[in-house]
């Protein structure tokens, strides 16, 4: 009989501690700051992760439509809030920038940025100098004028020739126009441009691309984006471990292109980035400026320069293809104004109404960074009336505003008509279209950006007709969805007309 006293004794304090175990689990697991927004908290140690899908921004919206376009989402272990819609992205990183504009801490961000640079670096004074510094120089040296055009055009002459090598046949555009916006960034930061079989210039371009655009990476990347320890696991610690080889092998390509401009310096006359961020290290009294800040900057420049533009031209013609009716008037448009010979400039804009009008439906229709980069806030503050403690992580659902029926009549269909008045006027890009962000982390290279989609597309219809290929449509609405959004890949038939 004691014995059978004991047993049941002994079962009774197991169930308690099991049960105060799973108690104590259910508390933490359930539990958030007073006021935090609402939001479906999901599964144990792995949030809603399982549930967010291969679309997240469609995900968080729909998510908005139960709790409110203000939300607290649980991640991997992590409380985040998503914002998804235009005043409640305009209230953090407009009304409150100064208190919603850090980077957090993270596995990926030490990968990439150690630190350094200038896409990943915390909010600071650090931050506002190496950004101010950066806008300078590149201004300096013709982003925004004259001088910039005549580099784009110079690449625009070797793209034309790349096609004209593969005109009337299937081609994937891919890599040419990867290896173009490359130069268009290298003319700033290098001071030259490189052939396109250069063999470090292949080299830069393909770990480039494939540590940080890569499908395959990134769909393993993403995760580990919202949930730190999956990096311990594989297959996802395998991926990032290549992002971390590919970080290395761009820093050794780096690194030699630095030592020739340092052999080559002539401080009364910087030939680029590289030369001016050098000058700079030589000042005195001026430790943000080392070594290792110089090599991230640059990586930094060259993936905001590639990967976005590359993908919104590919975007472009994908949606030219869907849209022949668009793309005939574009180029009528277009050789009315100058012809089919005549190099154009930012100028023409103020004559090309539709040309500009299809230039921003292209930035709502297809928002190449649907999340942008997840932000931290510095303080306590405030967003649609819910309290948003310091250090919590934000994401601004940027394809919910493009796509909001409440901002944007019928925003699933193509229709560079909303951008254009009753006259056929170009109506300035209307506040709600936000393809660059907003505020302090608003991207510095959305002047570069814009003139590279004017002057190429409009250089490329004067010329050209893109047709399907026989493989048919590429699909207008799937893609490769890890920090940018990319079209699968696709080949098209382009002609001379």
């Amino acid at each position: 009989m004691e014995a059978v006293v004991a047993f049941i004794s002994s079962a009774t304090v197991t169930q308690v501690i099991i049960g105060t175990v799973v108690i104590l689990l259910s508390y933490y697991m359930w539990k958030r700051p007073a006021n935090f927004p609402p939001g479906p908290i999901g599964l144990p140690v792995a949030g809603i992760i399982p549930f967010i899908g291969k679309y997240p921004e469609q995900t968080f919206l729909k998510f908005s439509k139960q709790y409110g376009p203000v939300i607290g989402v649980r991640l991997g272990m992590n409380d985040f809030v998503v914002l998804n819609d235009y005043e409640s992205i305009t209230e953090a990183l407009m009304k409150n920038k100064e208190l919603v504009s850090g980077r957090p801490t993270h596995p990926l961000f030490e990968v990439v940025g150690e630190g350094y640079g200038i896409a990943v670096v915390d909010f600071s004074t650090f931050f506002k100098n190496q950004k101010k510094f950066g806008l300078v120089t590149l201004k300096g040296f013709g982003v925004g004028k004259k001088g910039m055009e005549e580099r784009i055009f110079e690449e625009i002459f070797y793209i034309n020739q790349a096609i004209h090598e593969n005109i009337g046949k299937p081609h994937n555009l891919h890599k040419l126009l990867v290896n173009a916006m490359s130069n268009n960034v290298s003319s700033l930061v290098c001071g030259k441009r490189f052939d396109y079989t250069d063999k470090k210039f292949e080299r830069m371009n393909y770990h480039l691309g494939r540590g940080y655009n890569d499908p395959e990476t990134n769909k393993f990347n993403i995760f580990i984006r919202f949930a730190p320890y999956l990096r311990h696991i594989p297959p996802f610690s395998t991926s990032l471990d290549k992002l971390r080889n590919d970080v290395v092998k761009i820093h050794e390509i780096l690194n030699e292109i630095i030592d020739e401009h340092r052999a080559t310096l002539d401080c009364n006359s910087p030939r680029d980035f590289i030369d001016a961020f050098l000058i700079e290290m030589k000042k005195e009294n001026n430790p943000d400026f080392s070594e290792k800040q110089l090599i991230h900057y640059c990586v930094d420049l060259f993936i905001a320069g590639i990967d976005t533009t590359t993908n919104t031209l590919r975007w472009a013609i994908i949606i030219l293809l869907h849209y022949p009716k668009c793309q005939k008037k574009l180029r009528d448009e277009i050789v009315a104004t100058i012809g089919t010979e005549t190099k154009t400039t930012m100028s023409d804009r103020a004559k090309m109404p539709y040309t500009c009008a299809f230039m921003e439906e292209l930035f709502r229709f297809r928002t190449v960074v649907p999340l942008g980069i997840v932000h931290k806030t510095n303080g306590n503050v405030k967003i649609g009336g819910y309290d948003v403690p310091k250090d919590t992580q934000v994401i601004c659902n940027i394809w919910a505003v493009h796509n909001d029926p409440k901002l944007w009549k019928d925003p699933e269909k193509f229709d560079p008509q909303r951008f254009l008045d009753n006259e056929g006027n170009f109506v300035q890009s209307t506040k709600h279209l936000i393809a660059f962000s907003l505020g302090h982390r608003r991207c510095p290279g959305e002047v570069l950006a814009r003139m590279e989609v004017f002057l190429i597309l409009v250089s490329l219809l004067q010329r050209f007709e893109f047709v399907q290929g026989p493989s048919g449509l590429p699909d207008i609405n799937a893609g490769a969805n890890g920090g940018t959004f990319n079209p699968d890949p696709f080949s098209v038939v382009v002609r001379d007309i």
